[in-house]
């Protein structure tokens, strides 16, 4: 575990989650136009404060993704997340300590994005991004910190609230874009090998999205007196071309079995033809907690929720969450030891800067002196 260490940072005026893009169930197609706030994000980034706050941003990203150790049971995750609710524990004031200041740094890349774009931060230090090497890309500690966001926004999570079911649908749609490139190709500097792990994560991630917005979408047909459809619900979330497609119980179990499932890793992977199978399972099992009457009198009947919570419950997909996180950050921390560690990273930033006279600086900086707790001599130790 990292010791927390007592510096003080500029925490953001407010967050900016009401602005996450793609409302609506129609972001599930894999053509949705996301509304984009790129050039409002390079406009804010100063590449000097970038490479200021570059081992920061590592190191308070790392404090968030160490509130559960490594390993972590599902009965120590449930018992963090209980603990978590209770204002004033102590937990929650760690929480809080580090989530201001990772939110303090955050806003130096881009302050009205959730997750910070690695393309935008190149694009504004190096201006062609296909000049640079592998040793200066600060790649692997933006996907690093685009994990604790992740982390921490499950953290406070809880079940059958408008804010979850936003932030679930904002974290579906940037996985795992937000966390890499492509898998495999190690020789690219955003790559992973956890595709067998990234596609459960995914699917996970996609089934409590599903039972989030079939129970926001319930209470909002209530509310507006329409008609509750869970399956066409569910297959717009899972499925392509589902938009008016069935009427019938029988006609909608003929879709989802000839059906062409959304690539759930897009656009960093395909669905290979076993992945194409567990979606179009996992979209079966979802659907045992349906009642067959889809014209019952309550719209309520229409779906077993208790039966469906049960069933896919939210610790255990909490902890699959740090499970999957603590392995891409593996991943990362070894990709940066390999590039000399973070404050070496920023030194070559720095020196690139100086080097091409791409900002104008009134005076030397003095070099940036390696974090106390970031030892470039041996790999980083989690």
């Amino acid at each position: 575990m990292v010791e927390e260490r007592p510096e003080e940072v500029e925490s953001p005026d407010k967050d900016h989650a009401e602005d996450r893009d793609g409302e609506g169930l129609s972001q599930y197609s894999g053509t949705t136009a996301r509304t984009s706030y790129d050039e409002q994000q390079l406009e804010g980034m100063v590449p000097s404060m970038i490479v200021d706050t570059l081992p920061n941003l590592f190191d308070s990203a790392c404090k968030i993704l160490d509130l559960i150790p490594a390993g972590a049971s599902l009965e120590m995750v449930k018992t963090m997340l209980e603990e978590l609710k209770i204002p004033g524990s102590k937990k929650a004031k760690r929480m809080q300590r580090c989530e201001e200041r990772f939110k303090g740094n955050m806003i130096h890349y881009g302050e009205r994005a959730d997750f910070i774009k690695p393309h935008l931060v190149v694009t504004k230090i190096f201006k062609s991004p296909d000049l640079v090497t592998l040793k200066c890309r600060p790649d692997a500690v933006i996907y690093i910190a685009n994990l604790a966001t992740a982390v921490k926004e499950v953290l406070v999570m809880q079940r059958g609230t408008q804010s979850t079911s936003k932030g679930l649908q904002g974290l579906d749609l940037n996985f795992p874009e937000a966390f890499m490139t492509d898998f495999g190709n190690f020789d690219e500097y955003g790559s992973s090998d956890l595709i067998d792990a990234s596609f459960r994560m995914a699917l996970e991630l996609r089934t409590q999205n599903a039972i989030e917005t079939l129970t926001e979408q319930k209470l909002l047909s209530e509310q507006l007196q329409t008609t509750f459809e869970p399956d066409k619900i569910l297959a717009q979330i899972f499925y392509q071309d589902a938009s008016e497609l069935a009427s019938s119980t029988s006609e909608w179990t003929q879709f989802f079995r000839k059906g062409k499932a959304l690539d759930i890793l897009q656009p960093v992977s395909r669905n290979s033809n076993d992945q194409k199978l567990r979606i179009k399972e996992r979209v079966k099992e979802i659907r045992e907690s349906f009642p067959l009457d889809l014209n019952a009198e309550h719209d309520g009947d229409k779906v077993d929720f208790e039966n469906l919570t049960n069933r896919f419950p939210w610790p255990k997909f909490v902890t699959e969450i740090f499970t999957w996180s603590r392995s891409r950050l593996d991943e990362l921390t070894a990709r940066i030891e390999r590039n000399g560690g973070v404050t070496e990273i920023a030194e070559s930033i720095d020196d690139f800067l100086e080097n091409n006279d791409s900002q104008v600086v009134e005076s030397p900086r003095p070099r940036l002196q390696p974090s106390p707790e970031i030892k470039r001599s041996a790999p980083i130790k989690r």
